[in-house]
């Protein structure tokens, strides 16, 4: 079944809550050009709400604005990867939105019992198969393949002391490396469960699906 994507916008008072980042302080980072300017009354998609939650996220572990806002575009992308994951990012028809052998009201529990969204390995295959495309339609939606092209980062972001990053499937893996080595913490934000939190947090889904 063919279908179309349309994106749930969210107030400042909105993505305070979904973000954690307060309205005087997304005003603020707005003045300095970290965040856009927009025209007339201030409104966030999903992809803007991931960035903006990016931003806070870095800020809040010692990473200012001026530093972090290299990374949120991919940062952010990562999070809005793991946030349509779930079941809870989208609303619209339930041809588009059925998945299993189960009830309607047997679907509703899961849903309820894991925070309204589902992640992998946990997840039904044939809800996987749809939001992956439902996710992919967003995305090009958001112009994100054009902009940056169409790799997708890894699960885990790691910000080191020296001001590098990277992206790594495995923090384990990174860190056992004999080529790891750091004078300091790293910073490390897993962008999938970050996404999730954002699926919870929010009064509404992010997606909006419709039928063609």
């Amino acid at each position: 079944m063919s279908f179309d994507v349309a994106f749930n916008l969210f107030t400042p008072a909105d993505a305070a809550k979904i973000t954690g980042v307060s309205q005087t302080l997304q005003r603020n980072w707005r003045r300095h050009g970290y965040l856009p300017e927009g025209e007339g009354h201030t409104r966030f998609d999903v992809f803007s709400l991931a960035e903006l939650y990016a931003l806070g996220m870095l800020a809040e572990r010692g990473v200012g604005p001026h530093q972090s806002v290299q990374v949120v575009e991919l940062l952010g992308a990562g999070m809005v990867w793991g946030a349509l994951e779930c079941f809870g990012a989208y609303e619209g028809p339930k041809s588009l939105l059925a998945y299993g052998e189960n009830t309607d009201e047997e679907n509703a529990a899961i849903q309820h019992a894991k925070g309204g969204g589902f992640y992998l390995p946990d997840a039904p295959l044939d809800w996987l198969n749809k939001s992956d495309k439902y996710t992919r339609a967003a995305f090009r939606l958001n112009g994100f393949d054009k902009r940056v092209g169409r790799v997708i980062p890894a699960r885990f972001f790691l910000w080191f002391p020296d001001g590098s990053h990277s992206w790594e499937q495995s923090v384990d893996h990174c860190f056992n490396s004999p080529n790891f080595h750091t004078d300091g913490p790293v910073i490390v934000l897993d962008q999938r469960a970050l996404g999730r939190k954002m699926v919870a947090a929010a009064p509404r889904p992010f997606v909006k699906l419709k039928a063609d």
